[in-house]
């Protein structure tokens, strides 16, 4: 951004119009330059000016965001802003070639049409409710999303403050994922009632109370949005077996069984798609079942420079905001308005932990770690396995298949190596799930992004020894 700026790489009559906070921005990116860029993030101050002029070059620019290498960190958040910041500052944002704005489709799938899902959640949110689980530690996620973050739930659970916790109903919950996942189970433990749907009895429906088998998706259809304003309700391709049920079903048959005031949820999954989507596309649910592949529901509306921010962001300034009003507005969170760098590692010594840990990768065969159970899926990486950068394990003498122990300030595991090419020196990665060595057993539960509260799977220091 820094080099942007300093070579009036930037459109600035947009962001005289469109931007909000550029000169605080401008500012605080000033102190990132060819003294420190090296030292702060391992790439050559060159390289960085080379990526400016070719964002300067080819005049459009977007970003594909991804679901996790940017976000599972400490500074997750962050990273998002700072690269959508060099988007606004060059006029790249409503623009075409640049980053658009999508309707807000259900599933998140930018479709061309707008799904109003997000009116039921208002329409019938209890009244006089205490706040979701993790609101006073992230008031930021509360205040935007007014949803629960799981990540807050072990500890409140132990410790019982703001309020106690005793009960959890959960949908395929995954104990393993947790940084820390030992105090999670311990967790699990500690509750009065415990209620868990799963394909499987994993490892945290052994702790539950009851276990309600769920369907997979052959077992079960549902409403399938895709881009270009398609869509199709898909039909199952086996029945359920014995007793499970669509997780959809099983929490509308506890509505009506409980009789919980909530009419919408009691009439079940295809009633909510039909009213809060398909009725303003003039389709039914039933249309759409009998159609063998996806149908157009929509013509897509044809893109218009600038329409959005003529009519403003959904934002207090309804400009974009480089420096947010709400965390501007909010000094007590103590959370910072400009999109600032913090060192995302966690503080153990890098002489003792030279190498950095990561966990959040995910296996494809395993989806995340649900189909670990599986023998024929665990059957492509049977054992828990480090992957190293081969220059790395040729330093430690170690071989594929060789055992190492990793080691951080939380713990450590025994796995088997995997020299690779694929991993960068320094970088260490095991795949979470397995419980013989709990990849996330040796991360910290307090490491945690705290715009967010998103686990940093990818940031904790460790060290790495051979065995035998």
């Amino acid at each position: 951004a820094n080099v942007l700026i300093q070579n009036g790489w930037i459109d600035k009559p947009y962001i005289d119009k469109y931007v909000y906070g550029f000169d605080d921005y401008a500012k605080y990116v000033s102190q990132f330059n060819e003294s420190n860029i090296e030292q702060l993030t391992d790439v050559p101050y060159s390289k960085v000016v080379e990526a400016a002029k070719l964002i300067h070059e080819n005049k459009r620019i977007s970003c594909n965001e991804s679901s996790a290498p940017l976000c599972h960190h400490r500074n997750g958040l962050q990273n998002y802003r700072a690269v959508m910041a060099l988007i606004a500052i060059t006029g790249n944002f409503d623009r075409e070639g640049g980053q658009l704005l999508s309707p807000h489709s259900y599933m998140h799938v930018g479709c061309g049409w707008e799904a109003h899902e997000h009116q039921y959640l208002y329409e019938t949110r209890p009244k006089n409710v205490k706040d979701p689980v993790g609101a006073p530690r992230f008031p930021l996620w509360n205040y935007l999303e007014g949803e629960m973050q799981a990540m807050d739930m072990p500890r409140q659970i132990l410790e019982g403050t703001p309020y106690p916790l005793r009960a959890v109903f959960a949908l395929g919950m995954n104990a393993r994922m947790f940084p820390n996942s030992g105090r999670m189970f311990k967790a699990l433990e500690n509750l009065d009632f415990f209620v868990d749907t799963d394909l499987f009895m994993t490892d945290a429906a052994k702790y539950a109370d009851i276990v309600l088998p769920a369907c997979s998706s052959f077992e079960r259809g549902e409403f399938k949005p895709y881009p270009g304003g398609t869509a199709w309700y898909t039909s199952p391709v086996i029945q359920p077996l014995g007793q499970a049920k669509s997780d959809t079903d099983i929490v509308t048959e506890l509505a009506r069984y409980m009789d919980l005031p909530d009419e919408q949820l009691k009439e079940g999954y295809e009633s909510f798609v039909q009213k809060y989507i398909l009725d303003d596309l003039g389709f039914t649910v039933e249309q759409l079942k009998k159609v063998d592949l996806p149908i157009p529901v929509c013509k897509p509306k044809p893109h218009v420079d600038y329409q959005e921010l003529d009519k403003g962001l959904k934002t207090p300034t309804g400009k974009f905001e480089l420096k947010s009003a709400i965390m501007e507005n909010h000094p007590e969170w103590g959370l910072d308005a400009l999109p600032t760098y913090k060192d995302p590692l966690d503080g153990a010594d890098p002489e003792k932990y030279p190498f950095m840990f990561t966990s959040g990768s995910r296996i494809p065969n395993a989806i995340h770690s649900r189909l670990h159970g599986v023998p024929a899926n665990r059957s492509l990486r049977p054992v828990p396995t480090a992957d190293m950068n081969n220059e790395d394990c040729e330093a430690l003498g170690v071989k594929d298949g060789d055992r190492v122990t990793i080691s951080t300030l939380r713990g450590s595991v025994t796995v088997n190596v995997h020299p690779t090419h694929t991993v960068p020196e320094g970088l260490v990665n095991l795949y979470h799930g397995y419980s013989e060595a709990d990849a996330n057993s040796l991360l910290d539960e307090n490491h945690l992004d705290p715009y967010s509260g998103f686990p940093a799977y990818r940031s904790t220091r460790c060290a790495v020894k051979k065995e035998g």
